[in-house]
């Protein structure tokens, strides 16, 4: 890593969670107007960010609540500085509250000098170049290092730092196993000039898709600010999301080699302009995401993992190019479509031999054969034998334990890492990314990068 004298500033928040877990307020104020139907009343409004499960909790006090219906019915709250869609879910004598769906905008329409965002569990990502911070505490004075990714696409620069002295709560959280605030984010047009309001959403979004895939976890940028030479707080975006705490990085990304996420970022935006891809990268980013945090078990995600793979092979030869003819693709074999898209990708169709159980199965069946055994044949087998559980695909797997002295289990558990795999690959492939990344097939040490395989050569010896 480069040492650097001329240290970048410093991002400031605008929301920090002193504690893992801990909600805060973000509005306080009188005279809101909470709406539903032709009932309106007046009174006073506080909404309060909570945490796992994350959501906008909204309050309201004030008189005359008996007309008020609890559950099914929307409701409107409106302020000096909001206007807001929500459900409400308790009801006293003198107040009711509830939260709010979706997302929600507050504020002015005012052009924009540059939008902060926060996240969450952010990781401890070194790369690039690195900084010291000098913290002094009790007398005491402590250098801490970090660094910074920067994203660059078109005209739009994003920043992405750690909040300053974070470690300690950073440990706090994973003890504890609660979500804490301990990264944030700039978006500033390259050259400085203002933009409007109306730009960031778009932004926003392909961002929550890019870092969520990098890190196999859900990492929407929160609670955006956007601010101009009038108002620190011009505008605010809010959304309720999906955020687990994370110890560790799950994805293609290693911490201690963030200049990766930059080197990626062009050729995903790229990619997600095109609005024929969008519905299809947030859908196999989604199933990564709940693959590794087994939310369906091994043989949920086993049986789910074939989808976005054909989804993505469908778009590359059949909507992208017409390559192949819809007819002629949907008559080929899940195993083909699958070996179709790794050959376009440069992924190979060999068994990873850290994945030792599918290896044995593939060496042993290749001698008893004489012909190759791929890995796109023993995923899609695996997982016949689990959305087609007739006796004959019910007893291929008791068939392969007996022949080959391996367990079920172990079966199971490759066939998902194999399928994580080559999701993986393929997306890194589909945006033009030919770098290093953290192959998570086995156990990974953090700092251990490799090549990607459709690496040219001389890449594979220089590739940061």
């Amino acid at each position: 890593m480069t040492e650097k004298t001329q240290t970048p500033d410093r991002i400031k928040p605008f929301y920090e969670t002193l504690e893992p877990g801990q909600d805060f307020l973000l509005i306080d104020e009188d005279g809101a107007t909470l709406k539903q139907g032709d009932n309106e009343v007046k009174g006073k409004v506080t909404i309060t960010q909570e945490w796992s499960p994350m959501g906008l909790y909204w309050e309201f006090t004030g008189t005359d609540f008996d007309v008020f219906s609890i559950g099914e019915v929307e409701v409107e709250l409106k302020s000096k500085s909001f206007k807001a869609k929500g459900r409400l879910f308790s009801q006293g004598k003198h107040s009711v509250a509830g939260y709010f769906e979706g997302k929600t905008e507050i504020g002015t329409d005012h052009k924009l000098n540059r939008v902060t965002f926060h996240l969450a569990n952010y990781p401890d990502i070194f790369g690039g170049e690195q900084y010291h911070d000098k913290i002094i505490k009790d007398g005491t004075t402590t250098s801490l290092s970090w660094s910074q990714v920067a994203l660059e696409y078109n005209d739009w620069r994003i920043t992405l730092q750690p909040y300053q002295n974070i470690f300690e709560l950073r440990q706090k959280g994973r003890e504890s196993q609660k979500v804490v605030l301990s990264g944030v984010g700039e978006i500033r047009k390259s050259d400085g000039s203002q933009f409007k309001k109306k730009m960031m959403k778009p932004i926003l979004e392909a961002l929550r898709i890019f870092l969520s895939f990098a890190f196999a976890e859900w990492s929407p940028p929160l609670l955006a600010v956007g601010s101009n030479d009038v108002a620190e707080k011009s505008c605010q975006f809010w959304g309720n999301y999906d955020i687990l705490p994370r110890p560790y990085l799950r994805g293609w990304l290693d911490e201690h080699n963030g200049q990766h996420l930059a080197n990626a970022f062009p050729g995903f935006m790229a990619r997600w302009s095109n609005e024929n891809w969008q519905e299809p990268l947030i859908l196999a980013v989604t199933w990564l995401i709940e693959a590794s945090r087994q939310s369906g078990g091994t043989e949920g995600a086993i049986a789910f993992g074939q989808i976005p793979l054909e989804m993505l092979a469908w778009l590359v030869f059949v909507d992208d190019r017409t390559i192949v003819a819809p007819d002629e693709f949907d008559r080929l074999s899940a195993a083909s479509k699958l070996q179709l898209l790794l050959a376009h990708c440069g992924i190979p169709f060999e068994v990873p031999a850290g994945l030792s159980t599918l290896a044995k199965i593939a060496t042993e069946q290749q001698k008893k054969s004489g012909k190759d055994v791929t890995g796109p044949q023993l995923v899609t087998t695996v997982r016949n034998t689990i959305i087609h559980p007739n006796k004959k695909n019910r007893e291929i797997l008791a068939g392969w334990e007996k022949d080959y002295s391996v367990k079920v289990s172990d079966i199971r558990w490759d066939t998902q890492q194999l399928f994580k795999w080559y999701i993986t690959l393929v997306l890194l492939s589909l945006i033009g990314y030919s770098g290093k990344y953290a192959n998570r097939l086995t156990p990974h040490n953090i700092g251990d990068v490799e090549s990607v395989p459709w690496a040219p050569p001389a890449s594979q010896e220089t590739a940061e």
